[in-house]
C-alpha cells in the first residue's frame, strides 16, 4: 500500500475534523462522559482551523490515492511553559487517528516515523501521547513505536 504522508495545510482543518470525528466515535466506549459531536461543534471547528495555522503544532494527513485515510496532530511542547520541568526537549500527539478501514496496514506506522523525522529536525528528544487504559489496540501500537507507561491519570465523579 503506497500511503503519502503530507504536512496539512490550513485549508486542510475539515479532513482532520472528520477524521477526529472519527476517533472521538471510537473512543466513547472507553469514555462515557466524551463530547461526540465535539468535532462539529463551534469550539472544536476553531481548534482544527488554530491548530493547522499554528507553526508550533505538527499536523500531518495520510493519504491513499489522494483520499485522506489518516492524520496526527502534535506539538513542540518545549517552545513554552508546558514542559519547563523536562530535562529534555519533548512534543507531545495529541490526536491521531487512521480510518477503521485502513488499520493495521501500517498507515499509523508511517505516521509516526513522520512525526518522528519532524521531531528530529526541530532537535526534539522524547515524544509522548495519552491513550486510554482500556485501549489495548492503541497501547499495543504505541509500545510497539518504543513508548512504555509512565502515569495513570484519574477521573471521577464529584
Amino acid at each position: 500500500m503506497n500511503v503519502h504522508i503530507r504536512f496539512a495545510k490550513p485549508s486542510d482543518w475539515q479532513v482532520i475534523q472528520k477524521l477526529n470525528d472519527e476517533v472521538m466515535k471510537d473512543n466513547a466506549q472507553y469514555d462515557p462522559h466524551l463530547k461526540t459531536n465535539y468535532a462539529y461543534s463551534k469550539i472544536g471547528e476553531k481548534y482544527y482551523k488554530d491548530i493547522v495555522s499554528n507553526q508550533e503544532f505538527c499536523c500531518f494527513i495520510a493519504e491513499l490515492d489522494s483520499i485522506p485515510v489518516g492524520y496526527l496532530v502534535a506539538e513542540d511542547m518545549s517552545l513554552d511553559y508546558k514542559c519547563d520541568y523536562k530535562t529534555r526537549p519533548i512534543a507531545e500527539i495529541y490526536d491521531m487517528g487512521v480510518t477503521s478501514k485502513y488499520r493495521s496496514q501500517g498507515v499509523g506506522s508511517q505516521l509516526i516515523a513522520d512525526f518522528k523525522n519532524w521531531c528530529k529536525e526541530k532537535g526534539i528528544e522524547l515524544w509522548r501521547v495519552n491513550v486510554y487504559v482500556q485501549n489495548e489496540r492503541a497501547r499495543k501500537f504505541y509500545e510497539k513505536h518504543g513508548l512504555k507507561p509512565l502515569d495513570i491519570s484519574f477521573e471521577g465523579e464529584v
